[in-house]
């Protein structure tokens, strides 16, 4: 896991992310945010 927060955690695509560390490397990965 990238951070020490235990918040809500998506486990999609094998990613082991809190929501606000999927956000940073979601852009990194070419993930578009839809509103």
């Amino acid at each position: 896991m990238r951070c020490g927060s235990y918040g809500p955690i998506i486990r999609r695509y094998n990613l082991y992310l809190c929501r606000h560390c999927f956000r940073e490397v979601a852009k990194k990965l070419g993930f578009k945010k839809y509103e």
